[in-house]
């Protein structure tokens, strides 16, 4: 059955988790499936309250967002949703937020480039994931945009880069969504095995700490 709510949609993709965490990280999940309805201002001013406390190299804080809403500034959310590739373009516009993430390249100490700037802005970006879940929301991140484009379109300077769009919003109607769609919106979470990633002495090695 298809899920109906966003419980449904949350029991369905709920991470099977082997050693316990946080019921917010086990409850984030990305949907295809968004509703129009607005996202309250104070919700919003809640996520961004929460991308500004992700930890940074020097605390440079190397994130900025461009944030577009469809009720609040159309204009840019159109300009916005024409930067999707793809597939992208057709669920994502149901979204009522739509937001480009943007890192700076260089260090203001010492104006060298920072090569953790992508990953400080990452972390910024799930701070903002996980304080969503906790409001009843959810964010899709979308690797599949026209940065150039993006970068023209809000006259973003050659010292930031655009990482990512994402859509921000509550659970829809998943009939709306194509079969393609609606058969990736029912798959369950998947993630590698520990061994995979968790090493110890050398590369590829498994730790014995973290067993499978």
């Amino acid at each position: 059955m298809p899920p109906t709510r966003r419980e449904d949609l949350e029991a369905q993709k709920l991470a099977d988790t082997k050693y316990p965490i946080e019921d917010a990280l086990r409850r984030r999940c990305s949907t295809l499936a968004f509703s129009e309805q607005p996202v309250e201002v104070e919700k919003l001013q809640q996520l961004f309250e929460a991308a500004r406390w992700a930890p940074s190299s020097y605390n440079e804080q190397p994130w900025s967002f461009v944030l577009t809403t469809r009720t609040e500034s159309p204009l840019d959310y159109e300009k916005l949703t024409n930067c999707l590739i793809g597939h992208n373009r057709e669920w994502a516009q149901r979204a009522p937020v739509l937001v480009l993430s943007v890192a700076k390249r260089h260090f203001d100490r010492g104006g060298k480039v920072n090569h953790y700037s992508i990953h400080d802005v990452g972390m910024a970006t799930q701070n903002m994931a996980i304080q969503a879940t906790a409001l009843d929301l959810f964010v899709h991140l979308i690797a599949g945009f026209d940065a150039a484009q993006a970068r023209q379109a809000f006259a973003i300077p050659e010292t930031h880069e655009p990482v990512c769009v994402f859509a921000i919003g509550y659970f829809g109607d998943f009939e709306t969504l194509t079969p393609e769609m609606q058969e990736r919106e029912r798959q369950s979470r998947k993630r590698r095995a520990f061994r995979d990633f968790v090493f110890a002495g050398e590369w590829g090695r498994p730790s014995e700490l973290v067993p499978d």
